[in-house]
Parts: structure tokens; C-alpha cells; sequence
């Protein structure tokens, strides 16, 4: 429970004793406990109930609740909007106003990525393998990142801000929400996007398309049986379109 009384305490249930008290400097707005109940988050300087609407504080503490220490603090430019945890218990990220997102390493105690949009993050959550971290922002895209490497691998975009992203549990789809009206479903899976859209077309990418649709990332040939540009002739070209 969080208190006005600047605590947060912990309670058994089946008895209703008072398992532990964590005494803080403001009121306690927001609690919440990490999937596998070792830690404890609390934020101050807030009265509403931890939801991912929630507006609070820029500070989070992580309480270990099987030490019963302060494991660490975290601190934003601004405030924060949205806590998720990997599925396996060993990431943490938050999002926040102040454009970034900050990805923690439980098991190592320390921050491994800082993620940066260009207006505010409003929602974060980890795909079901944990590979990824997917972010909506209020600069109208929504991105998804490795973890933890925290390289931005993929980026959608819609005409207004995007206030909610979300994965499918086989984790082939991204879904987002945003102030355009509109929802939307892409496909994460790149292995499955390869292979819808190599089924259309008649030949591989050129090095300039490669740019143009894929980025940095150094030219391969991603479609099996399909020519490649880079070592056909002219005539060949011309009669694939090119």
C-alpha cells in the first residue's frame, strides 16, 4: 500500500500482519512489485493509483524487498509516465517526459541503454521473448529497440501523438494508439516480413533501395531465388524493371 503518511508498506494476506514499512520523504503515490516479487517500486509526490495513464514523480526508488535495502534510485529530467519489466524479471524501463527511456539491468544493478525520442515517451513494454522493448511517443512514432543493446531496429509513424504501443503474445504483431484517431496493427516479425514481402516481388533490392527502405545496415540479398541486382547486366536489369 501507498500512503500520504510517506510510507509504503507491505502486508501478508493471508493474515493481514505487516510484513515490512519503508519510510520516504513526500507522500507515496505509486507502488508496484516486479514479476517475480523480488522488488518493490515506489514513487513520490503523487495521490493517484499506478496505471499506465498514471502522471507522478520523476524519481523512482527499487526497493529489494528479499534484502529489504534501497536497491537503487532513478532519476528523469521529468516526469515519469510508464514502468515496464521484462517478462524474465531482469529489465526494467521507464518512460518518461523528459524525451528518453531508461533500460536497467536487475541482476547487475546498473543502467544499460538510454533511448531518446523527440518529444515525450508516453508507454513502454517488452515483447513475450524479451528481445525487444517497444516505446510510443508524442513525436508521432512509435520505435522498437533491441534489448539491451538498445538499437533502434524498427520505427512507425502517425499524424498525431502516439499514446499507447503494445505487442501480441507471439510476439508477431505491434499494435499502437494514437491522437490521430486511429489504431493500428504492423507486423514485428521480421522473419514473417521477409517472406510477405519477398513474395512480391520480382527481384532483390538495389544497394539504393536498400538505403532507402532498410538504413545503415550493410547490403545482403534477403530474397533466396530472386536476382540480384548488384550482379546482373543491363539487359537483365531492364527486363526485372530496374
Amino acid at each position: 500500500t501507498a500512503g500520504n503518511d510517506k510510507t509504503a508498506r507491505v502486508w501478508v494476506l493471508s493474515d493481514g500482519h505487516e510484513l515490512a514499512r519503508i519510510s520516504h520523504g513526500d507522500s507515496v503515490g505509486s507502488i508496484m512489485f516486479s514479476p517475480d516479487g523480488r522488488y518493490l517500486i515506489t514513487m513520490t509526490g503523487a495521490s493517484h493509483r499506478f496505471d499506465p495513464d498514471w502522471r507522478g514523480s520523476s524519481t523512482v526508488s527499487l526497493w529489494d524487498m528479499i534484502n529489504k535495502k534501497d536497491f537503487f534510485l532513478i532519476r528523469h529530467g521529468d516526469r515519469v509516465n510508464q514502468i515496464a519489466f521484462s517478462n524474465n524479471g531482469r529489465y526494467m524501463a521507464t518512460a518518461s517526459e523528459d524525451k528518453t527511456v531508461q533500460v536497467y539491468d536487475l541482476h547487475r544493478g546498473r543502467l544499460v541503454a538510454k533511448l531518446s525520442h523527440e518529444a515525450e515517451v508516453n508507454s513502454v513494454v517488452f515483447s513475450p521473448d524479451d528481445r525487444y522493448l517497444a516505446t510510443a511517443s508524442s513525436d508521432k512514432t512509435a520505435r522498437v529497440w533491441l534489448i539491451p543493446e538498445g538499437r533502434e531496429i524498427s520505427r512507425v509513424t502517425h499524424e498525431a501523438d502516439v499514446f499507447r504501443v503494445s505487442i501480441s503474445r507471439d510476439g508477431k504483431y505491434l499494435s499502437t494508439a494514437s491522437m490521430d484517431g486511429t489504431a493500428r496493427r504492423w507486423l514485428l516479425d521480421h522473419e514473417e516480413m521477409r517472406k510477405r514481402v519477398c513474395a512480391r516481388l520480382t527481384r532483390n533490392l538495389t544497394v539504393k533501395e536498400w538505403r532507402q527502405y532498410v538504413g545503415s545496415e550493410p547490403y545482403r540479398p534477403t530474397c533466396p531465388g530472386l536476382p540480384d541486382p548488384t550482379k546482373m547486366t543491363g539487359k537483365a536489369k531492364r527486363s526485372t524493371g530496374r
